[in-house]
């Protein structure tokens, strides 16, 4: 089991998003820490989340400036406080607080 850390996704260009879709674990207990900056539209950052919840045993976020701030292009109109608590219940509903078991052992993963 690892304890991975990244940081600065900004999954809005291209080549950060193909950089995220590539990202896997090398070992099924593996977690990740994603630490800010996921990107600037609302959906975005769910979907990165989700994805990355589905390959690691566990995916801890902590978010950016860039999850915080509104784009005129985001659908999604929320700010400040409204926004934070709308991006904690997406991840606490979908993504981040999601365990799955490790495939290895069968038993949810514990940190060592």
């Amino acid at each position: 089991m690892r304890l991975l850390a990244i940081s600065d996704l900004h999954i809005g260009y291209p080549q950060n998003r193909a950089y995220v879709d590539s990202l896997a674990p090398a070992d099924p207990d593996d977690w990740l820490i994603v630490a800010g900056d996921v990107g600037e539209v609302f959906a975005d950052v769910g979907f990165v989340l989700a994805s990355l919840a589905n390959r690691f045993a566990r995916v801890i976020w902590v978010p950016g400036n860039h999850e915080l701030w509104t784009p005129p292009s985001d659908p999604v109109r929320l700010r400040g406080v409204a926004r934070y608590q709308a991006l904690l219940k997406v991840c606490r509903g979908s993504a981040c607080s999601r365990r799955r078991t490790s495939s290895r052992s069968g038993r949810e993963p514990t940190a060592r």
